[in-house]
């Protein structure tokens, strides 16, 4: 064999070398695409499950207002649910809207970044403030409901809240560990961009 047929030979194989790295970086970026948007798909159907149930916790009151005469449930009672949850459904809105700005079609990896932060805070003070405010919703609530309420009652809605906030707060947990996921494969998104 002669030099020139080795160095065209050589050529050959490292061209081919260079299209195999760029075919697999293209295949390791794509695959880092997928696993943000997967993840991102899972935070956006836990929002929207949270602001579906807001809304139908919406009509429940408006309905229990509009039916109750103010005997049964106190209509201020009502009322209170029906500000904590026209909240919670505005809150929910709006972090839907941020998630929908999350887009790494349109979006810098600094701008990502600092989207999913600023949504896993939002995600953080929605549950502080919320158990901040529990105790002194539900106080108001049983002030206003004091003349109808039995201690079984009192018990019996102890039971449910407690279990309704250790179920909210185990379903923040899997919520913080998606946003942590996220922000984690968008990290490794932008190292692969990179090279």
């Amino acid at each position: 064999m002669e030099l020139e047929d080795i160095k065209a030979n050589w050529q050959e194989i490292s061209n081919k070398l260079e299209k195999s790295e760029v075919l697999n970086k293209t295949i390791i970026v794509n695959l880092a695409k997928k696993s943000v948007r997967s993840t991102k798909e899972k935070l956006e159907r836990f929002e929207y499950f949270f602001l579906i149930l807001s809304l139908i916790c919406i009509a429940f009151n408006i309905m229990g207002i509009a039916v109750t005469d103010g005997i049964a449930i106190k209509h201020g009672s009502l009322y209170i649910f029906l500000s904590v949850f026209v909240l919670a459904a505005i809150w929910q809105g709006y972090k839907i809207h941020l998630l929908h700005k999350i887009d790494n079609e349109r979006c810098t990896m600094v701008e990502l970044i600092e989207r999913t932060t600023r949504f896993k805070f939002l995600t953080q003070a929605r549950v502080i403030v919320g158990m901040t405010l529990l105790i002194p919703i539900l106080a108001l609530i049983i002030y206003l409901q004091r003349e109808m309420l039995t201690t079984e009652m009192l018990w019996g809605a102890m039971i449910g809240g407690l279990t309704g906030a250790l179920m909210g707060l185990r379903a923040t947990a899997k919520h913080w560990k998606n946003i942590n996921n996220l922000l984690a494969d968008l990290k490794e998104l932008g190292e692969y961009e990179r090279v």
